[in-house]
């Protein structure tokens, strides 16, 4: 009474078609279509007799098996593979190199019946190419179906190089400080406000190397420009970075500014005559303009007797430096106008000389009541020597300064020399 039927999950229903026996006895049940599932399906078919009362049962048990021989999940544990895994591709490539001695490949099927029968585990692996097959068997026992996995050991290149430092920095403009040497990072370049641009030239110190960033022409601005060369190294990893900060300089000026000839108090105003390599516009200023004053177009006057100075100053601007240069000079007191013009030769020795030393006056003819007048730079006569010899011995005033020894002759001879006391 007792039946099986094995199918697989391709079998969606069965027909069951019982026939009685005698004549008049019934099939009351079980005859006709049955949808089938996974697993064991029961159907019962029973059979009444003529008399109404006595029947039987038939039992067919239909066993429906899994075809499902695809995979949940492939996994390796080194490199990658491509493409990633989908149920439905079942080719694969992975890439490594001979470091990789094996590879372990876990198989998952996706039916839980299912079965990795071959496949799973740890592989040895050789340079070149090696296959695995990864072979899954469904619940029915037939249906199987095979993933396979192509596994490339490259050799590895011992030679390869982590060489990232350079042999040489070139720039075309201004100079590299520190000079180069492969194991400095960092250098500096000075340059004036007319360099628009540098060119860096960098060499890779390894042939197989490559310089990555930094060598070309790069603009530059006022200030610090920083420029970053970068060198890998062959194995495509290694790098190194050289940084080099080009500092753009405003430009020096320089201002030719004559010296200005000592003058008398007596002497009409003059004006100064002074440039400048930029071409900017200059300023005058006196440091003393009680002896002397100067306006703004550089014309002079002077005041009084006295050392006097006067600085040229010019601002600067974006490209230019500030610059300034000062002229000392000294006024000397007016002499009156009857003094003869004729000077005899007179000197003063030594010159300058330190407060209350002895100094020699020399005269180049014999004196002929000749008188030796000593001013200081406010015009004022603070001391008179009487000259008999062509070689005096004077004392020195006793206080610092500069001062004017003016000498005169009974024959109109006059002759005059600035003595500075220290």
């Amino acid at each position: 009474f007792d039946y099986t039927v094995n199918t697989d999950d391709k079998t969606k229903n069965i027909l069951v078609t019982a026939t009685p026996n005698h004549a008049k006895a019934t099939v009351v049940s079980g005859n006709g279509t049955h949808a089938l599932q996974a697993g064991n399906n029961t159907i019962a078919v029973t059979v009444k007799a003529e008399d109404g009362t006595t029947t039987k049962v038939y039992t067919i048990t239909v066993k429906v098996t899994s075809t499902d021989a695809a995979l949940q999940s492939l996994v390796i544990d080194k490199g990658t593979l491509t493409p990633a895994f989908s149920a439905g591709t079942f080719d694969y490539t992975v890439n490594t190199d001979d470091k990789t001695k094996n590879i372990l490949v876990t198989a998952t099927p996706n039916h839980a019946k299912a079965t990795v029968v071959s496949g799973n585990g740890t592989h040895a692996l050789q340079t070149g190419n090696n296959t695995i097959a990864v072979t899954v068997k469904a619940e029915d026992g037939t249906t199987t179906k095979v993933y396979t996995i192509t596994v490339t050991v490259d050799k590895t290149n011992p030679a390869v190089s982590t060489d990232a430092t350079l042999k040489d920095i070139i720039v075309d403009k201004g100079t590299l400080t520190p000079a180069f040497s492969f194991g400095t990072l960092n250098y500096a370049v000075n340059v004036n406000n007319k360099v628009k641009n540098i060119r860096v030239t960098a060499t890779a110190n390894h042939a197989k190397a490559k310089v990555v960033s930094g060598n070309g022409i790069h603009a530059l601005r006022l200030g610090n420009n920083t420029i970053n060369v970068t060198v890998k190294a062959e194995d495509g990893t290694t790098s190194k970075t050289y940084k080099i900060t080009v500092t753009v300089d405003k430009e020096g000026q320089i201002i030719i500014f004559p010296e200005i000839p000592d003058k008398q108090i007596s002497d009409a105003p003059f004006k100064l005559s002074a440039s400048t390599n930029s071409g900017l516009p200059l300023t005058y200023s006196s440091n003393s303009p009680d002896i002397a004053e100067v306006t703004s177009d550089g014309t002079v006057s002077v005041k009084n007797a006295g050392e006097a100075s006067i600085t040229v100053r010019q601002a600067g601007n974006d490209y230019f430096h500030e610059a300034s240069v000062t002229r000392t000079f000294t006024v000397y007191p007016a002499t009156s106008a009857g003094e003869a013009t004729e000077q005899a030769a007179f000197g003063v020795y030594p010159n300058p000389v330190s407060a209350n030393d002895v100094i020699r006056l020399t005269i180049d003819r014999q004196p002929d009541e000749a008188v030796v007048k000593v001013y200081n730079m406010a015009g004022a006569l603070i001391r008179q020597h009487s000259i008999t010899e062509r070689s005096t011995l004077l004392q020195a005033p006793s206080v610092q300064g500069v001062y004017l020894y003016i000498l005169q002759m009974k024959n109109g001879y006059r002759k005059q020399q600035r003595v500075v006391v220290r």
